[in-house]
């Protein structure tokens, strides 16, 4: 089964995989924590795609917010090991 795997800090869409079928019980596959079976939809350039775990459902957002952080960050010289949180 094809899964949707994001980051499990900030929701941020990393890309798909699928279930293994050795994960499984009789209810069905078990998930990892950071990973849905929701198709997210498809972006325009520019966006991203975050998770919402509380409502189970993808957001589109527009990636300014992702690169306004790195920015900001590029000036003392470190770069985050995971994106902020988006509100």
């Amino acid at each position: 089964m094809k899964i949707y795997l994001f980051n499990p800090e900030t929701g941020i869409y990393l890309g798909e995989d699928f279930a293994d079928d050795a994960a499984m019980k009789k209810e069905g596959y078990i998930l990892p924590p950071d990973a849905t079976t929701i198709a997210p939809p498809r972006v325009e350039r520019g966006q991203i795609l975050v998770f919402n775990s509380a409502e189970k459902c993808w957001e589109v957002r527009e990636g300014t917010q992702i690169q306004r952080y790195h920015r900001q960050n590029k000036a003392d010289g470190k770069m985050p090991d995971i994106h902020p949180p988006l509100h």
